[in-house]
């Protein structure tokens, strides 16, 4: 999983994966990085762009306050 974060907010955004062959995501509740703790509140749209694989998306904790407009285009509905 790829994060943005912003120091001043003390928030992060999900922009990207590493892989695009993934099957299943678990978005944090936080990440570290430096050292310090963000709350991962967004997802930016078309983070999950080409992970045609791609099934199911799980949030942790409740802090994901945003989910930009075709963020999860490639999940189909059951």
């Amino acid at each position: 999983m790829i994060y943005k974060v912003n120091r001043k907010k003390k928030t992060a955004t999900v922009v990207g994966v590493t892989s695009k062959a993934v099957t299943k995501i678990t978005i944090a509740a936080k990440v570290k990085t430096g050292g310090k703790s963000y709350k991962v509140n967004s997802i930016k749209k078309n983070a999950f762009k080409g992970c045609y694989q791609l099934k199911t998306v799980k949030a942790k904790g409740k802090s994901l306050k945003k989910v930009r407009k075709k963020a999860l285009k490639m999940l189909r509905k059951k």
